[in-house]
């Protein structure tokens, strides 16, 4: 009973300092260069503090949410519990707003709401076909060795087995690489169209248009606006442009090459098990 009087009044305190202090999040599936975000709002932000997947990044508490079936109450005082240390980082910095770009809160984003009251949210989203390259040839520990959703991969990553009503989740021991990745590509933005429906707290942006310098970085400033930061007088497209060409977290080794080399049944595969949320996105 003390212990757990204890507990509810740490996590009580805990949730007091990010009750009014905005607080952004940006998802997606990955590979949509959220981590250029990190460097971009710390450089040219000195009111805002950005970080990038930090730890604990929440993979393992979002896994924990669907295979585990942990209920809402513990993932919120998990998610305030992990981030409490922030607070001091913003106070150092004498920041008023926080943005986390993190893929893995894509589970997570009833609880978030709860966590933190201010949040709003950065959804974005990438052409799948361009997608699956990246991510294809992504090595998440930087190792070129283990890859996404390889046998050796170093994650235990959401499957279609962890879906019951998944219409793939007969198919997926038979899956190869591509066909997961393809699969993920499309139930990860499911995922986060059903849980932002029509509410009024995210944005979302299409890759594509968000990093395009075509539209003098409209998408950059939209998102600006949205997440409520004003824009610094010395933030001009010539900016933006030097921090475009600063690319981070690009795949190095080339394992999978562009659409035209690709076989008519990973065309076929990328089609069908794409599809659903391609026809949403407008892809």
């Amino acid at each position: 009973m003390i212990r757990q009087y204890i507990r509810a009044a740490l996590n009580e305190y805990k949730a007091k300092g990010f009750e009014s202090l905005p607080v952004r999040f940006i998802v997606s599936t990955g590979r949509t260069g959220t981590q250029f975000f990190e460097s971009f709002f710390n450089n040219n932000f000195p009111g805002v503090l950005c970080l990038h997947e930090p730890r604990p990044d929440g993979f393992d508490i979002a896994i924990g949410k669907i295979r585990a079936k942990l209920d809402t109450e513990e993932i919120v005082n998990h998610l305030r519990s992990s981030r409490v240390g922030i607070l001091s980082r913003l106070r150092r910095r004498n920041a008023k707003l926080y943005v986390e770009s993190n893929p893995f809160f894509s589970l997570l984003i009833p609880e978030l709401r709860k966590a933190f009251p201010t949040s709003r949210f950065l959804w974005i989203v990438r052409n799948p076909e361009t997608y699956v390259i990246s991510a294809y040839n992504k090595s998440p520990v930087g190792d070129n060795k283990m890859f996404f959703y390889a046998e050796n991969d170093h994650r235990d990553r959401i499957t279609a087995l962890d879906f019951p009503n998944d219409r793939w989740s007969g198919n997926w021991r038979k899956f190869d690489r591509f066909q997961r990745i393809c699969w993920y590509w499309n139930k990860c933005n499911e995922i986060l169209e059903q849980e932002f429906g029509n509410q009024g707290d995210f944005l979302l942006m299409k890759f594509e248009e968000l990093f395009s310098s075509a539209n003098n970085y409209r998408g950059i400033r939209e998102m600006l606006q949205f997440f409520q930061i004003n824009v610094p007088q010395g933030i001009d497209n010539n900016t933006i442009d030097l921090l475009m060409k600063r690319r981070t977290n690009s795949a190095e080794r080339i394992v999978l090459s562009g659409a035209e080399t690709w076989t008519d049944k990973q065309k076929m595969h990328l089609d069908e098990l794409t599809y659903p949320m391609r026809k949403q996105l407008g892809y």
